[in-house]
C-alpha cells in the first residue's frame, strides 16, 4: 500500500483513526474491535489459483465498481419480497414471488424487515443514545444538533453506501442523506451482495442480470448456473457461497476494515459506542437469522441438476462452491471463519501499526480490560496461569495485549487437523506475536506488524486448507473435544468474549450432530426450551445464557420511534438501543469458574451422548 493511499486513510478530527473501510453489514464495531483487511486467497473446491485483484470474489471487480442503487431501484423485490410490509414505505407492498421452483425461499426481504436488526442501523442514529454520542465527538451543527446520521464514519457501516460512493462535505454526506433509501433503509441487500447497479463506463450491474434466463459466457443458460468468478467479474456480485467471503463481509463492520474506511476508536468508545460481541459465524448467521437455503437444503432434484451442470466447471477449478455432500455445512462454516477471523484481525493490526500517523497506539485494537477492569485483590485475571498455552497471548504482566477471542477458537480448529496441515506453524507464527508484543509496550510496531501478517498467512492458509476437507462427524466430534478440553483446563481461564464464542461454536455443532442423530432436540433456541426437552449438554449450555447473555439481542432495549423521511413522506420506524449499562455490567460481574465447570462437565458428557 502506497503512502499516498495511507495518508488518505487519516481522518483529521478523530486523531486515532488509524485506518477505514468501505461497506458490508451492520454496525460499527465497539470494544473487540481488532479491526481487519480484506484480501485476495485462493478460492477452494479444488483451490484454483487466486484471481488477480479478486479479493476472493469480494470488492471491486477489475471491470470496475457498480453503483450502489437501493432497495427499490434494484429488482430484489419482484421475486423475494413476498408479502413485504405495508406500513413502511420503503418497502414496496406485496409485490409477490415470481418464478421460484424451489431453489430460493421467496420471503427473504419479509424475514429482513421483520426480524434483522440490520434494518435498524440506520435509523438507531437517529435516537438519543446517539445524539449524545454525537455530542461527545463534536459531530453537531451550529446549534448543537446531532449530525452522525451524516457522518460518513458511521454511514460507512450504518448503511449500504460504500464511502467512495458517497458525497461528502468533510466527514458528512450531503443533507439529502437523510431521506435518501439508499442509506435510510439500513444495512440490506446490497452491502452483503455488493453494488447491484451499473458501472461508470455502463457495465451492467447483478441487479438487472440475475433476473435474466440466458448468459452466454458460459453456455450455462441460467444465472444460477453461473460461476461465480463470472457473476463478480462481469456483474459485480460477490461469491457470498463461499465462508470466506461470507466471514469477510461480517468482519468489515462487526471488526473493523481499513480498506473500506470502516473503523471504530477508542475516541468512540469513551463517547458512549456501545460495544459489539465477539464474533462466531454460524451463530450470527443463525440468530440474524438466516434467510437463506443452503446448497445441501434445496430440493434434491434442483441439487443434482445444479451439481450435474456446473461439473465441467467445477472439475477445471473455475466453480468454486462450499459444498460437501459428505460433511455438515454448518460445523465447517464454524471452523473455517474462526481461522479467517483470525487472519483479518491481524491483517486490520499490522495495516494500523503500518499507517504513518502509527506514533501512537489505536488504543481499541488491544484488550480493553487490560486497563478498564475493577481492582480487587483476588480478581479472577490474577489467578489466570498465562504459561503459554497455544491460543493465549501471554503477554508480559502490565503490558497491553491484543483482544483475545480471535486466537483461542482457530487455535482449537487449528489442533482439530493434522500437523500437516500447518497448526504446527500457526502456533509458532503466534509464539512470534507474543514475543513482538512483550518487546515493550503495545509492542514494537515494526516487528509486531511483520509478526501479525505472518499469523495471518499462515491462518489463511489453515482455512484455504480446512475448505478442501471433509468435515464429518468424527471431525466436528473432535471439534468439540478440542473447544471442551481448553475451556475446561484447570490452567485457563477464558474471559468474557472469548467463553460467549466458545459456547456459540460449540452450540452449532452440538445441535448439528443432534439432528444428524435424529433427536428430538432441535439446536437449542437460547431461553425457549425447557429443561425436560433438553439433552444434559444443552441444558448446560442454555444454563449458561444467564452468565453469558448468548442472544446477541438480549441486551437490547426498545426505545421511541424515531421519525425517519422517505421522499416526501414521514414515517416511524421502531428502534432499539443497546444497554450500554446492562451490557458493561455482564462482563465485569463475569467470572470464568462458571464456565470452566460447565466444560468439564460437558466434557464428561460427551463420552456417552456420541455414542448416541
Amino acid at each position: 500500500m502506497s503512502s499516498d493511499v495511507r495518508r488518505s486513510m487519516i481522518d483529521t478530527s478523530l486523531k486515532r483513526e488509524r485506518g477505514i473501510r468501505r461497506c458490508v453489514s451492520s454496525s460499527i464495531l465497539p470494544w473487540q474491535s481488532v479491526l481487519v483487511l480484506v484480501i485476495s486467497i485462493p478460492s477452494a473446491w479444488g483451490a484454483p489459483p487466486v484471481i488477480p485483484n479478486s479479493r476472493d470474489l469480494l470488492g471491486t471487480p477489475e471491470s470496475g465498481a457498480r453503483k450502489v442503487i437501493g432497495l427499490k431501484g434494484s429488482n430484489c423485490l419482484a421475486c423475494h419480497g413476498n408479502a413485504t410490509s405495508k406500513s413502511d414505505p420503503e418497502l414496496p407492498p406485496d409485490l409477490g414471488s415470481r418464478g421460484n421452483d424451489g431453489w430460493f425461499l421467496g420471503d427473504e426481504i419479509l424475514t429482513w424487515s421483520k426480524h434483522d436488526n440490520h434494518l435498524e442501523s440506520f435509523s438507531v442514529l437517529l435516537n438519543e443514545q446517539s445524539k449524545q454520542i454525537a455530542k461527545q465527538l463534536g459531530i453537531v451543527d451550529e446549534a448543537g444538533e446531532s449530525l452522525v446520521h451524516r457522518d460518513r464514519r458511521c454511514l460507512s457501516c450504518h448503511s449500504s453506501v460504500p464511502v467512495e460512493q458517497m458525497t461528502l462535505q468533510g466527514n458528512l454526506v450531503q443533507e439529502e442523506t437523510s431521506s435518501d433509501p439508499r442509506y435510510t433503509i439500513g444495512v440490506s441487500c446490497e452491502a452483503c451482495h455488493g453494488p447491484a447497479g451499473q458501472g461508470a463506463s455502463g457495465s451492467e450491474g447483478w441487479g438487472v442480470a440475475h433476473t435474466k434466463r440466458d448468459f452466454e459466457q458460459d453456455g450455462t443458460g441460467s444465472w444460477r448456473t453461473l460461476s461465480p468468478q463470472k457473476k463478480f467479474e462481469a456483474y459485480g456480485y460477490w461469491n457470498v457461497h463461499s465462508t470466506r467471503t461470507q466471514t469477510r463481509i461480517c468482519l468489515s463492520c462487526h471488526l473493523g476494515n481499513a480498506e473500506q474506511k470502516k473503523i471504530i476508536t477508542h475516541e468512540m468508545f469513551a463517547a458512549g459506542h456501545p460495544p459489539l460481541p465477539s464474533f462466531e459465524l454460524s451463530q450470527f448467521v443463525h440468530q440474524m437469522p438466516r434467510h437463506w437455503r443452503r446448497l445441501d437444503e434445496k430440493p434434491q432434484e434442483l441439487r443434482d441438476e445444479f451439481l450435474n451442470n456446473t461439473k465441467p466447471q467445477r472439475d477445471a477449478g473455475q466453480f468454486p462452491v462450499d459444498y460437501d455432500p459428505q460433511g455438515i455445512a454448518v460445523t465447517k462454516a464454524s471452523m473455517i471463519a474462526a481461522l479467517v477471523t483470525l487472519a483479518e484481525s491481524m491483517r486490520l493490526t499490522a495495516d494500523l501499526l503500518d499507517h504513518p500517523d502509527s506514533s501512537s497506539p489505536e488504543l481499541a485494537n488491544y484488550a480493553c480490560f487490560g486497563c478498564h477492569h475493577e481492582l480487587v485483590r483476588d480478581g479472577w485475571r490474577k489467578s489466570r496461569r498465562l504459561l503459554g498455552t497455544p491460543g493465549r497471548l501471554t503477554v508480559t504482566p502490565g503490558r497491553p495485549t491484543l483482544h483475545e477471542w480471535p486466537f483461542a477458537l482457530a487455535s482449537v480448529v487449528a489442533d482439530t487437523q493434522p500437523s500437516e496441515s500447518g497448526n504446527s506453524a500457526l502456533h509458532a507464527e503466534m509464539r512470534g506475536l507474543v514475543a513482538a508484543l512483550n518487546s515493550q509496550p503495545y509492542g514494537n510496531a515494526t516487528e509486531l506488524a511483520s509478526a501479525a501478517r505472518a499469523l495471518a498467512q499462515a491462518a489463511e492458509l489453515q482455512a484455504v486448507s480446512l475448505n478442501a476437507k471433509t468435515v464429518d462427524v468424527p471431525y466436528a466430534q473432535r471439534l468439540l473435544t478440542g473447544i471442551a478440553d481448553y475451556a475446561a483446563s484447570e490452567r485457563e481461564f477464558l474471559d468474557y468474549d472469548t467463553a460467549r464464542q466458545f459456547v456459540w461454536a460449540y452450540e452449532r455443532t452440538k445441535g448439528q450432530l443432534d439432528l444428524l442423530r435424529s433427536s428430538k432436540v432441535s439446536p437449542v433456541q437460547w431461553g425457549s426450551a425447557s429443561p425436560q426437552e433438553l439433552t444434559g449438554s444443552n441444558q448446560i449450555l442454555q444454563g449458561l445464557e444467564s452468565s453469558l447473555v448468548l442472544s446477541l439481542t438480549a441486551n437490547r432495549i426498545g426505545g421511541p420511534a424515531v421519525e425517519m423521511q422517505s421522499g416526501n413522506k414521514t414515517f416511524s420506524r421502531p428502534q432499539r438501543a443497546v444497554d450500554v449499562a446492562k451490557s458493561l455490567a455482564r462482563v465485569s460481574g463475569y467470572h470464568p469458574e462458571a464456565t470452566q465447570k460447565a466444560f468439564q462437565e460437558l466434557k464428561r458428557l460427551q463420552a456417552t451422548e456420541f455414542d448416541k
